[in-house]
């Protein structure tokens, strides 16, 4: 489904006129994680991290999305530029005029031609070190939420190493995720890119640090580590973040290491939701053995969220995140 993007040359308020605080009304609403369409080339090189593969990319396209509510886009007229977040009512019904004035004058509009459902955004050219990271979908969750929370905790992470590596300013250097298929494979792709037009060359100096960016990344990611992902500028995808699921994905990348099986005790912890509904709300009977749980006689293993579930399998993601599908697949 295509749809067309425009690059806002400015903003005016609607119907070109002041309003009380009071009176506003607010839509919010967010750009997007950049965009990274390109599809990787054979620039490619290996690493001596196992799953790791790495570029660094010359003048690459990033584009900026803002898709509005639930991502249903603006809509604007084409000829007074009025624009409104798409609504099932029109710019008319909704009386919204034209975003000025001629001579103090409001300025009357038919909005006869009104694009519906489009972006606003801006693209440019940048120089990018691009990261690809090879998923087996036979070892690791084929979960879309598990994968995007841990790729999106790992690029805020790596972020924050690769300023204090580097000795720049946080915002200084920009980085982007994504997940794609290609021939039976997944891979998530992490990119980095300088946050001035101009290139400062911070992205091309990554591949010379990657043993101490990725060293300080683990050290962010692990418990006994101070430093707080959360910021005011990744406040939207704050609600994503799972640094044990991150960390999982690193040591995946770089050594092809896979979390192990939680303890006894561990499983205690994690599962005691289970355990508590099972004993005290139902005439189930629920005890723990060393790999999970067995409940009236079936057994469930619990292993971590970064791994391939199996039909006996719950992982402590799904435990954490969505306890009432766990509990329809147990009952």
């Amino acid at each position: 489904n295509m749809r067309y993007m425009i690059k806002p040359w400015g903003f005016a308020p609607i119907n070109a006129r002041d309003i009380l605080e009071t009176e506003a009304t607010t839509d919010m609403s967010n750009s997007d994680d950049p965009c990274y369409s390109a599809t990787p080339s054979n620039d490619l090189k290996a690493t001596k991290y196992k799953r790791i593969m790495i570029a660094n990319r010359k003048n690459e396209e990033i584009i900026i999305l803002n898709k509005g509510k639930e991502s249903k886009g603006f809509d604007v007229c084409r000829s007074c530029g009025a624009a409104q977040v798409h609504d099932e009512k029109t710019l008319k019904e909704n009386g919204i005029g034209a975003p000025f004035t001629y001579k103090g004058n409001r300025v009357s509009c038919s909005h006869k031609v009104v694009e519906e459902g489009i972006y606003l955004g801006t693209s440019f050219i940048t120089d990018m070190f691009f990261m690809q990271i090879e998923i087996d979908i036979n070892k690791i969750s084929n979960d879309y939420s598990v994968l995007k929370s841990a790729s999106v905790t790992l690029c805020e992470a790596l972020k924050l190493s690769a300023s204090r590596i580097l000795d720049i300013e946080y915002n200084d250097l920009k980085i982007g995720t994504r997940m794609r298929d290609s021939e039976n494979k997944r891979y998530i792709d992490i990119y980095f890119y300088d946050s001035l037009s101009s290139g400062a060359g911070y992205s091309t100096q990554l591949e010379s640090h990657l043993d101490e960016i990725f060293k300080d990344t683990i050290d962010v990611l692990s418990l006994g580590d101070s430093r707080d992902l959360c910021n005011f500028w990744n406040q939207k995808v704050q609600y994503l973040f799972n640094n044990s699921l991150a960390l999982d994905l690193l040591k995946w990348a770089i050594n092809s290491y896979l979390p192990e099986k939680f303890s006894k005790e561990e499983i205690i912890s994690i599962a005691t939701p289970i355990i508590s509904i099972f004993n005290n709300e139902t005439n189930n009977n629920c005890n723990v053995f060393d790999g999970g749980i067995i409940i009236d006689g079936n057994k469930y293993n619990i292993i971590p969220g970064f791994l391939n579930a199996g039909e006996n399998d719950i992982t402590d993601f799904d435990i954490y995140n969505a306890l009432p599908s766990v509990m329809n697949k147990i009952l």
